[in-house]
């Protein structure tokens, strides 16, 4: 009987009691940095960083994936069905153990239930995370760009964080590696129910390095006022020294819809706008200078002594 008992263990189901001796361990949990913020000529910040929560799940720590659901359904206010078709739609190259986000920028008492009830929600967890917040909305967006989740390419070409955040045009791109920091890692001991049993250490994340433009606040207020509803452009450049002071695009885009991200929705609204708000009249478009040039020909007669 002894020897039937032990076959049946190691020969029949020896595969579930591996991974669940193998679940109880030493886990790395990664701690994403804050971006850096960015400042105007006079240290007044364009971009800033807000504290907010996401309720995330990791399948692999719930012994009962569809009662931890059920559960955490009733109190995010979604249906077990949605949360299922998150899961599905988790990044493909997602690591096991690796988070998939449930509700992001939960409300405090949604937070707040899920971390009294850690027993009873094996696998659900509170991720405190740094979101870019733009206090100014459209003003300056075509200069900062807007960001995005890393794309499977991105992250094969940058080896950049899966569910980092990262730029895609602008300055956020431009200045993308300076400004997203370097991500941390706290090391936890899991049981086989993959609850917590304590912490083994930390590692902080590094924050992005903050970014100081030569914009001016007020000059770039100006402009945008100046346009008002108008489609146009407006630059000003400090002629001594080559500074760019404001520079301004119309119609604009709020760069605050793409950190938390974009709906398909609002997406389709932005790049099918006939308007094109997304498009930088300042800096892409082609536009004959007329008699304007007539000036720099006349300055470089002059200079060269052609004409007096």
């Amino acid at each position: 009987i002894l020897f039937i008992r032990l076959w049946y263990l190691q020969a029949i189901i020896g595969a579930y009691y591996y991974e669940q001796a193998e679940s109880n361990r030493i886990r790395p949990v990664r701690l994403r940095p804050p971006r850096g913020i960015i400042y105007d000529r006079n240290g007044r910040p364009l971009v800033e960083n807000v504290l907010v929560f996401d309720i995330s799940l990791i399948p692999e720590d719930a012994p009962d994936l569809d009662a931890t659901i059920d559960k955490l359904s009733m109190i995010v206010k979604m249906s077990p069905e949605s949360i299922h078709s998150l899961l599905e739609k988790a990044d493909p190259i997602r690591s096991a153990y690796d988070p998939v986000k449930i509700h992001e920028e939960a409300p405090w008492d949604e937070v707040a239930v899920v971390e009294a009830h850690q027993d009873d929600l094996p696998g659900a967890i509170i991720e405190p995370e740094h979101r870019m917040q733009y206090p100014y909305a459209k003003l300056a967006s075509h200069q900062f760009g807007y960001i995005g989740k890393v794309s499977p390419a991105q992250h094969k070409q940058e080896q950049t964080d899966i569910g980092l955040l990262t730029g895609q045009t602008g300055l956020e791109k431009g200045y993308g590696k300076l400004l997203r920091g370097v991500a941390g890692r706290r090391m936890i001991q899991v049981n086989a129910a993959g609850r917590k049993v304590k912490d083994l250490g930390i590692k902080e994340p590094r924050p992005g390095t903050d970014l100081y433009l030569t914009l001016d606040l007020d000059a770039q207020k100006a402009a945008e006022e100046g346009l008002g509803d108008r489609a146009g452009a407006v630059v000003a450049m400090d002629p001594n020294t080559g500074e760019v002071l404001a520079l301004a695009s119309h119609p604009a885009y709020d760069p605050n819809l793409f950190p938390r991200g974009i709906s398909p929705k609002d997406w389709v609204r932005l790049t099918n706008d006939p308007s094109h708000p997304m498009y930088n009249r300042a800096i892409q478009s082609v536009y004959p200078p007329g008699s304007i040039f007539k000036i720099i020909v006349a300055l470089a007669g002059l200079d060269s002594g052609v004409i007096k």
